[in-house]
């Protein structure tokens, strides 16, 4: 039985655009990284960390796992993913909004006993960051739909 060349295109491409999302992503990460760890300087380790902690671990929980239900919904004979697509894109901008609305506060109250230059930095590291994380994570899940 001969396999569809197309399927097989598709498959590859699929992954290729899996792999740069996830490059994409890894890239962001150590950019961040760098440039927080350049502005804290040596002394800051510990702020650093947790810098970086807080946003990350606020921006994982406020994505209410929509990207895994993008791609369990577009894989197989569900609906028409081009539905599914759009209703995640509202849904995700809905769940950055309030993730953002909820995390800022959080992160005040959270580094409220820091200097106010990391305080700044925090918060400012969280709202850039939270829709660089969920973008991507909805890119990632575009393609792990695609392949399957």
């Amino acid at each position: 039985m001969a396999r569809n060349p197309s399927v097989q295109t598709s498959g590859r491409a699929g992954f290729v655009n899996t792999l740069l999302t996830n490059v994409a992503f890894l890239a962001l990460h150590v950019i961040s990284g760098g440039i927080l760890a350049r502005l804290l300087g040596v002394e800051g380790r510990g702020e650093f960390a947790e810098i970086l902690f807080l946003p990350q671990l606020i921006a994982s929980l406020g994505l209410f796992s929509i990207a895994d239900l993008l791609v369990h919904r577009t894989s197989g004979k569900h609906r028409p993913s081009a539905i599914i697509r759009t209703l995640a894109l509202k849904a995700l901008a809905i769940a950055l909004m309030v993730t953002i609305l909820v995390g800022v506060p959080l992160c005040l109250w959270f580094y409220w006993r820091y200097p106010t230059q990391i305080l700044v930095l925090a918060v400012a590291y969280f709202v850039v960051y939270c829709p660089a994380h969920f973008g991507v994570t909805l890119l990632n899940a575009f393609d792990q739909a695609a392949l399957q």
